[in-house]
């Protein structure tokens, strides 16, 4: 099933919205219009290779928001083992027909996500915890059947690679000093 999903992926480079922080040559794993009028983006390369599916050496993502045409925020800055930087979490929290896909960084005090909710329809939201004041924001439209899989893969990949952990949890202990 992996297999598929990742080779629907590979033919879906810019497939989806209209509005996206991505270029034409990388891959936009998912973009989004927020309540805010600010678009979300998820971008980068293949993570895996095509052929044998192993991690590419070369690979990176990055998260970009604001305007288009005004990004007013890219994470990370490099994209030199940016791979290594994001958390990828597939919950279930309502039984298999309701997914969570999360996408998590910290960057300095800050923790972010982008996350998918599917259940009936699939929606997605934004959110920024920075000095323990949080913000979310969610996107206007239903996330496309072609973005929902593209992220549902980088997610995976996400989780093959660095396993499934709390990002988040590990964040709070190191600012708390435990």
């Amino acid at each position: 099933m992996r297999l598929l999903l990742l080779l629907l992926t590979l033919i879906s480079i810019n497939a989806g919205a209209a509005e996206s922080h991505c270029a034409k040559d990388e891959v936009d794993y998912i973009s989004c219009t927020l309540d805010n009028s600010k678009v979300a983006s998820i971008c980068g390369t293949h993570i895996q290779d095509p052929k044998t599916y192993e991690q590419l050496d070369n690979a990176w993502i990055q998260y970009r928001i604001g305007k288009i045409n005004q990004i007013e925020f890219v994470y990370p800055e490099s994209k030199s083992g940016s791979i290594a930087k994001f958390e990828g979490n597939d919950f279930h929290p309502h039984g298999e027909d309701h997914s969570v896909l999360d996408l998590r960084f910290v960057n300095k005090n800050a923790r972010y996500s982008f996350t998918l909710t599917s259940g009936d329809n699939v929606t997605g939201s934004v959110s920024a915890e920075i000095n323990r004041k949080r913000s979310a924001h969610f996107c206007r439209d239903t996330i496309s059947s072609s973005y929902s899989l593209n992220f549902q893969v980088l997610i995976w990949a996400l989780i093959e690679q660095n396993g499934q952990t709390d990002i988040f949890y590990e964040s709070y202990k190191k600012q708390n000093g435990k």
